[in-house]
């Protein structure tokens, strides 16, 4: 059995060029200054750590190790699912998580990793091969990734992307009902499903089954929870889901469009929600994130370009022909040589204000970020702990604290 480390820690998306060549200091300091390194921005964490204390605490956080399933050699179609469980391997729900469109079961994903520190066992299952491939095919190399995205998100490919769900599933509750490593004291009788992107369109269309149907289809459980990220409302009333399914979750952002131009307005998202009627049904909204960052993904924010340290005077890294060009000209024009003229102070002093202002902005915007991350892992926590643990404090703490406590700008919406 392989074993990760603990569950993946969040990078949260830049804001919008926070730095630009404007804010780029080049030789700031005298020839004769001493150089000393620039701060680096950073989160202000006493700030996140009051605001998740201020949350739902689920408990302590568990270490988490992985272990990867696969279709035995005999098997046509080759699949695997990766179970991501608390190093306890106490009982445990079960969380069935779908990826987004081009990722494997196997992609590190921060939800995942924080409902497994959360004492669940989230497996992963991409049923398409060709989902998980899609940014590999002949399309995609092309350039295509339009092409690749309108074809993999076709509803005539749900249907098929279900059945082989369900298989896949199936074999591995056959696995655990035989005793197979790895497998043991999964409760299956509590099992929540959740999606992303293209995962959360099979999420979807699970909840708009008909239990009758979920059973024909061979899913070997009736799903307790929904969990569905930057969902796409149904295309007609067929598509929606039935009165009286399951709680649901239903988590977006302000501005969640992908790259690829299947949604292009994050209206469609909210849409997804109200045609959603969960006897008991919730809606977060982050209010600054993208479509990758709700997907569960770490982006790492490009660096705020550094100042160099300038070369003090008789450096060996200064071009000597340059030097004595410059002395040259020096002397030709009766004014003192380049390399020895000291900047403007004005200039130093307004440039390194620019700058400061700049770390300022993207300090901001991680902290910003952290909060929101906050947001995400605390509503969809206490939303897992009330759908499959049954807890009354986990669903008092979603209708009538979470609204209050989210951040400026999140939101968090209740519909029976």
């Amino acid at each position: 059995m392989s074993r990760d480390v603990s569950p993946q820690t969040l990078v949260s998306p830049s804001p919008s060029h926070v730095a630009g060549p404007g804010l780029v200091i080049a030789a700031l300091l005298l020839a004769s200054c001493a150089w000393n390194d620039p701060p680096v921005p950073r989160a202000d964490s006493a700030v996140v750590s009051r605001y998740r204390a201020g949350g739902y605490a689920p408990g302590t956080a568990l270490s988490v190790g992985s272990q990867t399933f696969v279709s035995a050699p005999t098997e046509s179609r080759p699949w695997s699912v990766t179970l991501f469980r608390p190093d306890t391997h106490a009982p445990s729900p079960v969380i069935v998580f779908l990826p987004p469109l081009g990722e494997r079961d196997s992609t590190p994903n921060a939800w995942v990793g924080s409902w497994a520190g959360a004492g669940y066992a989230v497996l992963v299952v991409q049923p398409l091969a060709e989902d998980a491939d899609a940014w590999s095919s002949d399309q995609a190399r092309r350039g295509d990734f339009a092409l690749v995205a309108r074809t993999r998100f076709a509803p005539e490919l749900l249907p098929a992307r279900i059945e082989r769900l369900a298989f896949i599933l199936r074999q591995l509750r056959e696995r655990a009902a035989g005793g197979a490593a790895g497998l043991e004291d999964l409760d299956w009788a509590q099992v929540g499903i959740a999606g992303a992107d293209l995962g959360a369109l099979a999420v979807q269309g699970l909840a708009a089954m008909s239990p009758e149907a979920r059973r024909a289809l061979g899913l070997p459980f009736e799903p307790a929870a929904y969990l569905a990220i930057s969902p796409i409302a149904p295309r007609s009333a067929e598509d929606t889901p039935t009165a009286g399914a399951a709680p649901v979750l239903v988590a977006s952002a302000a501005n969640d469009v992908d790259d690829y131009g299947v949604v292009t307005d994050p209206a469609v998202r909210r849409l997804a929600f109200d045609r959603f009627p969960a006897s008991d049904g919730f809606y977060l909204e982050i209010e600054s994130a993208s479509h990758r960052w709700m997907a569960g993904h770490a982006e790492t924010p490009p660096p705020l370009e550094q100042p160099r340290r300038p070369a003090a005077a008789g450096d060996s890294q200064q071009d000597p022909r340059k030097k004595g060009r410059n002395a040259a000209a020096a002397r030709r024009d009766n004014v003192a040589p380049e390399n020895e003229e000291p900047e403007d102070a004005a200039a130093v002093a307004r440039n390194r204000a620019l700058h400061e202002q700049a770390i300022k902005a993207r300090a901001a915007a991680l902290t910003r970020a952290a909060l929101s991350q906050g947001s995400f892992e605390a509503v969809s926590a206490a939303f897992w702990d009330y759908a499959l643990r049954q807890s009354v404090p986990a669903r008092d703490w979603l209708v009538n604290a979470a609204p209050r406590w989210l951040a400026p700008g999140d939101r968090l919406k209740h519909r029976q």
